[in-house]
């Protein structure tokens, strides 16, 4: 009987919480995202819109086909088939690759000056294809403590967003982002591409470059460049 008993409060506990919830606008919004991954998702739509017209006022910036093409052929070889990656150029004289938690990449044109060749631009588009897998950009989000503010201007509507509070929360994440586990996506990316060993040679040449020419004025740890040269070059004796 006591078994019964507990259980039926339980039960009855659970309908009162649902039903107080249920007069609650923010619950019923977020009620919506009871599979994180569509939190996670929109959460990026939000900066990719935010980003681009930020980036848009003073760079060029269009959709590559090409390399979205390619990476979203990587995509469905990952375990992560339902993400549909876009990728961007920026025309900028900064070496960069920015991923957002919705599979949208952003490179510069600088960054693709390193990637002459069609194994290296592979190199990252997989690499950015694995940091989707292990969640990498929406982990960071939440360590660094601003996926509350992103949530919060989501149930908002489009015109009562707070510009200033996304582009601020946005110039944060651009700081975190180089905190991300380039080390175990440069290993797994090798892995997931047509010709591992051309892209791990091409790869490596990619990365001398950076080490020469841009790692010694960067100090984010993602720049730990001689370090993943050399796990690259271990990665022929696996």
């Amino acid at each position: 009987m006591k078994k019964y008993t507990i259980t039926f409060i339980m039960v009855l506990f659970t309908n009162i919480i649902f039903a107080q919830n249920a007069m609650e606008p923010v619950f019923k919004y977020f009620s919506g995202f009871l599979d994180e991954t569509k939190a996670e998702l929109a959460v990026g739509e939000l900066m990719e819109k935010y980003f681009i017209k930020s980036v848009s006022n003073s760079n060029k910036i269009e959709i590559n086909e090409e390399l979205t093409k390619r990476m979203n052929e990587y995509a469905q070889l990952s375990l992560r088939k339902n993400i549909q990656y876009k990728v961007y150029v920026i025309e900028s004289e900064l070496a960069d690759e920015i991923l957002l938690p919705n599979g949208t990449l952003f490179l510069t044109s600088k960054i693709l000056s390193y990637a002459t060749t069609y194994y290296q631009q592979d190199f990252l588009l997989a690499r950015n294809v694995i940091h989707m897998v292990y969640k990498h950009p929406i982990k960071m989000l939440k360590k660094s403590g601003i996926y509350p503010t992103f949530l919060k201007q989501l149930k908002m509507k489009p015109e009562d967003q707070e510009i200033n509070k996304i582009n601020s929360a946005i110039r944060e994440y651009l700081v975190q982002i180089g905190l991300m586990d380039y080390t175990k996506a440069d290993v797994e990316c090798i892995k997931l591409t047509k010709d591992p060993e051309k892209v791990r040679l091409s790869s490596i040449e990619m990365l001398e470059k950076f080490k020469t020419s841009v790692w010694p004025a960067i100090s984010f740890n993602q720049t730990d460049i001689p370090q993943r040269i050399k796990l690259l070059k271990e990665l022929k004796a696996n």
